[in-house]
């Protein structure tokens, strides 16, 4: 049965998409922001997601869901508390004029919605992979 890697992939395809299209208005805002914050924000959003879902098709199936579960779960902590509440250039509210600026604020929502639904989907693929035998 092929569900895991499946919904797994689905969903991390679903998520870059929206991460790819809040990325592109950050940069035509422009909002920038440090180094280390877009260090941050890479690793959690688009690398670690990208390693989950190459894992989710191999033999390391569990690794790649616990990277998902984590991945998603930074990706909350970082995008809530950036976009939504401190008080930093990358807020929701503090984003310059222009015409990117509601793809901006409306992905900023979308990705929180998802990196939550990414966390409870991390959470039952688990539960679904001890239901499986080792081969599957």
């Amino acid at each position: 049965m092929q569900i895991v890697p499946r919904y797994g992939t689905a969903f991390l395809v679903a998520h870059g998409v929206v991460a790819l299209l809040h990325e592109i208005a950050h940069r035509r805002l422009p909002v920038s922001l440090p180094l280390l914050n877009y260090s941050i924000a890479y690793a959690v959003v688009a690398i670690l997601p990208v390693v989950a879902m190459v894992l989710l098709w191999t033999s390391r199936r569990r690794a790649g869901v616990w990277i998902l579960l984590l991945s998603m779960a930074g990706s909350l902590v970082y995008a809530g508390l950036y976009h939504f509440v401190l008080n930093s250039p990358d807020h929701v509210s503090r984003t310059p004029e222009g015409s990117w600026r509601p793809v901006f604020q409306i992905t900023a929502v979308l990705m929180l919605v998802l990196e939550a639904f990414g966390c409870w989907l991390g959470y039952w693929m688990l539960g679904r992979l001890k239901e499986m035998p080792a081969s599957a």
